[in-house]
């Protein structure tokens, strides 16, 4: 991880150790706080007040999970935040229609659905799958019912360009906190084998080489004679 900036590297220190899920989750609530305090100027810029509001307590539920993850509530989290991100789909979808982009947001589950190391995958598929009868039922509903508040063409274009943009951006994050926490997890199963290492070749009271160790190091100096004659 020499590659990452510096406060990644200390952002991962301090949940090394952690479920992969935890490190996923954690940086998951941070991008969905900044996203939803976006979308308060935006919804403000579309005149839908209610969204505003919506957004408003968004943002106080992606702390709320940031906070009992660290905590050691990862499913819990998780949960809240799925949830969050499928009503306000729903929401700003009956507001402004399909091609406002908001809907696209419930595609970006189905990675956090699957890195779950706890559930079984028969249990993944199925709420994968009631996640695609929700996007879809979405997609149906919204292409033959008129939006509660219709706004211009220009406006629309721009959301849901926008929207798209967003999207990409969330997948291609996911994919490199994904990376990252199977960095951690290596980086923890090395020090993890570096310390067994050590025990099993120290003396505990004084540190020094045990009888295995030495012997390793005799079969090894008399290879070397053996081969080299030194």
């Amino acid at each position: 991880m020499s590659g990452e900036p510096a406060w990644l590297r200390a952002f991962s220190k301090t949940i090394t150790g952690r479920e992969n899920l935890s490190i996923v989750i954690a940086l998951t609530s941070i991008l969905g706080l900044i996203g939803h305090l976006l979308f308060i100027p935006l919804f403000l810029w579309l005149d839908v007040k209610p969204m505003v509001f919506f957004n408003v307590g968004s943002c106080f539920l992606f702390l709320f999970c940031y906070f009992i993850n660290r905590g050691g509530h990862t499913y819990w989290a998780l949960g809240l935040g799925a949830l969050e991100i499928v009503v306000h789909a729903v929401a700003a979808v009956a507001f402004l229609g399909w091609e406002s982009g908001f809907g696209l947001y419930i595609l970006g589950l189905s990675p956090l659905v699957f890195y779950s190391q706890r559930w079984r995958l028969s249990f993944k598929v199925w709420l994968t799958t009631a996640l695609c009868i929700v996007n879809t039922a979405l997609f149906v509903v919204a292409m033959n019912v008129e939006p509660w508040s219709p706004v211009g063409r220009f406006q629309l274009t721009l959301t849901g360009m926008l929207n798209s943009v967003v999207v990409f951006v969330i997948f291609a994050t996911l994919a490199y906190v994904f990376r990252l926490a199977a960095t951690t997890t290596e980086s923890v199963l090395t020090e993890a084998n570096l310390a067994l290492e050590q025990q099993a070749n120290t003396d505990p009271l004084t540190g020094l080489a045990n009888r295995r160790l030495m012997q390793e190091m005799l079969d090894q100096s008399i290879a070397a004679y053996q081969s080299t004659g030194a």
